[in-house]
């Protein structure tokens, strides 16, 4: 059986890497005793590697998965909801478009839409891996085992 840790960097992992590298980012932002690295494209692969090392102790394992899962559900839940106008959104970027005749407004529109079905896509990912996973029941069981490990 999987840890939770486990079940989240496999669900990270199974991102698109722009996607992998916005949540690392943000996450690194908000997380106690972590520095993102914006400059680095290949951020999101030393954010694996941080939450994966071991903790010193399972209180600081409990700490992490549950910081980790609020943190990463406000992204998600954040993100959705920035990009639910994306067809007013839409429609005002190829109206400003066609009056201006540029091409980066038309593009921006269309980016609207992919964002909002990506992160909605996301949404729906995370939801299913945290409803087996991330439960307040799993994380008992798990707790559980840790104490007993």
């Amino acid at each position: 059986m999987k840890t939770p840790l486990e079940n989240i960097v496999e669900w990270f992992n199974a991102l698109p890497v722009s996607y992998r590298q916005a949540v690392a980012v943000e996450v690194a932002s908000m997380m106690p005793g972590m520095e993102p690295n914006i400059s680095n494209p290949f951020y999101h692969k030393q954010f694996i590697a941080k939450i994966s090392e071991p903790q010193p102790d399972r209180m600081k394992e409990e700490g992490l998965v549950v910081s980790l899962k609020a943190l990463i559900e406000d992204i998600i839940t954040v993100r959705t909801k920035e990009n639910e106008n994306w067809e007013q959104m839409e429609k005002e970027l190829k109206e400003a478009a066609e009056l201006t005749g540029s091409c980066s407004l038309a593009e921006h529109a269309y980016q609207k839409q992919i964002q909002y079905k990506q992160w909605t896509a996301i949404r729906e990912s995370w939801k299913a891996m945290a409803a087996q996973s991330l439960t307040y029941q799993a994380l008992c069981l798990w707790r559980k085992a840790l104490q007993t490990a």
